[in-house]
């Protein structure tokens, strides 16, 4: 087996720490604006882990609200990583559906993409960085 990468799990049992809300602050607020995202009520998520729920919480409804996703992903113990598409700004996080995320990450790749295109140079460590980002795209 191989041996965990103790900075991997400290960075997971944190969540991941993403400047992404830090430098495309105006993008975040701009989302929440358009489709008047509300924020969500952390308090009313439970704090039991997703497979101990029972089950008519999982298939309270046919089609699951972003809700209900959120909290059969919500990270025990929090915060741990919400592995839904959301955004963070200030001390709140607010959920996006398909057609929002898709959005906010379309624009995210067009500004890294300008930025790439821009560049004379880049560090070995970002090529590393660069190229494992990119090997994960289909």
């Amino acid at each position: 087996m191989a041996e965990l990468d103790p900075i991997r799990v400290l960075k997971w049992k944190a969540g991941r720490p993403a400047d992404i809300w830090l430098s495309h602050r105006d993008l975040v607020a701009g989302m929440i604006k358009k489709f008047n995202l509300k924020a969500l009520e952390i308090d009313a998520y439970p704090s039991m882990p997703a497979a101990a729920m029972p089950e008519a919480a999982v298939t309270a409804t046919k089609s699951r609200s972003l809700a209900v996703e959120a909290k059969l992903r919500w990270p025990k113990p929090f915060p741990g990583g919400l592995r839904i598409p959301h955004l963070h700004y200030g001390a709140d996080i607010y959920l996006l559906d398909r057609a929002q995320w898709k959005e906010f990450s379309g624009t995210v790749l067009r500004e890294a993409a300008e930025r790439i295109a821009k560049a004379k140079e880049i560090s070995f460590e970002q090529t590393l960085e660069l190229t494992e980002a990119v090997n994960t795209l289909g």
